[in-house]
């Protein structure tokens, strides 16, 4: 898995933020869909 390679996620242009919940994010409480909903907006975001 690549998020395991930290040699390699430090040679990309884009900063890795590691979250709570492994390799996975949970949508089926609070904390976990904000958690989601940010991870997807920084993309929709106007710089």
């Amino acid at each position: 898995m690549l998020a395991s390679h930290s040699g390699l996620l430090d040679q990309l242009p884009f900063n890795l933020e590691r979250l709570p919940g492994g390799h996975h994010l949970h949508l089926n409480d609070e904390s976990g869909a904000v958690l989601v909903a940010d991870c997807f907006n920084r993309f929709f975001s106007v710089p």
